[in-house]
């Protein structure tokens, strides 16, 4: 039974009882004693009060289901009986009031009308009735229903009201905490969470300037996307050679400014064996010099089972090559996996500055154009999946115009990149390598500037990565395809 239905229960009918008590017919001669105290009570109400006894029918004609007809006659005979004059016009011009004074009443009201209203025997049959559903909130002292109750961190009870305005909810604990006792700290794996102020299972870190588990070794994994707004691209030889400026150079005195292009890769990883968090710290040792995000991040993902992705700055491939050097040391590797899994992806972001919407066209047309789908299938080492999607309906007039998911294998909802979502995860160096040297090619092979215009097509991009332009940046693209192509 809920906390509405109980209180609108309990005050129909002691108030139904009242309202047929004052109407029943030779009322002085068939009262019982305990209805005698009740019409006593109500006169003496109406005789210093005429105001709350007025306040009383109108919570009798909202809780009991009374036409105010009827309640006009028991009005008048209450006020009758009290000697009292109550001008019957001050109900009607006053009935919006009551009715809002009337669903405003708090279970702390009950009470308070039981004392005005019932000698002091009734009020303990009541007060034995309202013990059996209600108790009291250990805040504010108001009633509520058994069971409407919030559960705080202590094991204590207090009404809703009081949660709302007074307390916090805690995920950690799945209960809630007083805001003066609220604290917020950093769990084993890194997430932020809100914990009671004494709990002794954290203490305070300076670093953190916060309350930090026991067991917490550094804010290792972070949330999903706990590493977005903490990007700083790597420039390095290859990101300065291939800069270039978005607009035409008005006054070469003020030249506006350069951009690069840049890469950014995300690999999800699933730990065989042991503690995620081990195998984390162990990378972050070695690949930022325990300097997290100095050139990676690593974030907690739902789809992943036992692991965690890693993010990179952005970076030219030229510093892609050496970073992913780490996957061919077996004491970083091991026990580690990505390809032989159901969970995990590999992404390779390429920044929008300086791509135009008529390449970007072309780049979704190759991407889902089915006679490219065998060289696509290769280099992704899969045949698409509910989180990389193709459209063979994908045109350049179209690419644009229509309507596109995150889920696509060519995804443009990033605002400031594009995502290739085709590839399968792996801990293979030149797999790696040739997704982030597909994209710069890609790119490339769909600009104005490449000499092949419209073509489309694989042939046409096979003979486009062999040019003296891009051969350098497809050292293992074009070897890899070679292999891939011939084994199928």
């Amino acid at each position: 039974m809920t906390n509405e239905e109980i209180k609108h229960d309990l005050r129909k009918q002691r108030l139904l009882h009242i309202a047929k008590t004052i109407s029943a017919k030779q009322m002085q001669e068939e009262l019982d004693p305990l209805q005698t105290n009740l019409i006593d009570a109500l006169v003496r109400m109406a005789s210093t009060n005429p105001d709350l006894t007025f306040r009383f029918f109108c919570l009798m004609r909202n809780h009991t289901g009374l036409i105010s007809g009827e309640v006009r006659e028991h009005l008048k005979t209450v006020c009758g009986l009290a000697s009292v004059r109550l001008p019957i016009a001050m109900f009607d011009q006053a009935t919006a009031h009551m009715r809002y004074i009337a669903r405003e009443n708090s279970l702390s009201s009950v009470r308070r009308y039981i004392n005005y209203m019932l000698s002091e025997d009734d009020c303990d049959a009541v007060e034995e009735l309202l013990d059996s559903h209600f108790t009291t909130c250990e805040d504010c002292g108001e009633w509520e229903a058994r069971g409407e109750f919030i559960e705080t961190y202590n094991d204590g009870e207090v009404c809703r009201r009081c949660s709302e305005y007074n307390y916090e909810y805690s995920e950690y604990y799945d209960s809630y905490v007083h805001t003066e006792s609220s604290r917020s700290a950093i769990d084993r794996d890194g997430d932020r969470i809100t914990i009671h102020c004494d709990d002794e299972d954290f203490e305070w870190n300076e670093d953190e300037d916060c309350y930090v588990h026991n067991e917490y070794s550094g804010r290792i994994i972070g949330s999903y996307h706990s590493s977005k707004g903490n990007f700083c691209p790597i420039e390095s030889p290859w990101t300065r050679a291939n800069s270039f400026y978005i607009s035409k150079i008005v006054d070469i005195n003020n030249p506006p400014p350069r951009y690069s292009r840049y890469f950014g890769v995300e690999l999800e990883v699933e730990v065989k064996h042991g503690d995620r968090l081990d195998r984390a710290t162990a990378l972050n040792d070695a690949l930022n010099k325990g300097i997290i995000g100095k050139s990676c991040f690593f974030e907690n993902d739902g789809s992943l089972s036992n692991g965690f992705e890693i993010i990179t700055q952005p970076m030219g491939l030229d510093t892609h090559a050496k970073f992913w050097e780490w996957v061919k040391d077996a004491n970083l590797s091991r026990g580690l996996l990505s390809h032989n899994t159901s969970t995990c992806g590999l992404h390779v972001h390429v920044t929008r500055y300086g791509l135009t919407r008529l390449q970007i066209s072309k780049m979704v047309a190759f991407i889902n154009h089915p006679d490219n789908r065998p060289l696509l299938e290769a280099l992704a080492r899969r045949y698409g999946s509910n989180y990389a999607t193709y459209s063979s309906g994908k045109r350049i007039g179209n690419a644009l115009r229509d309507g596109n998911n995150r889920y696509e294998a060519l995804n443009l909802e990033p605002r400031k990149t594009i995502e290739f979502r085709m590839f399968k995860g792996t801990l293979k160096y030149e797999s790696i390598m040739s997704a982030v040297e597909f994209a710069n090619a890609l790119v490339n092979f769909c600009s104005d500037q490449s000499g092949y215009g419209f073509k489309l097509d694989t042939k046409s991009f096979m003979q486009f990565i062999e040019t003296p332009a891009i051969v350098n940046d497809t050292k293992h693209l074009r070897p890899y395809i070679a292999n891939k192509l011939e084994s199928q």
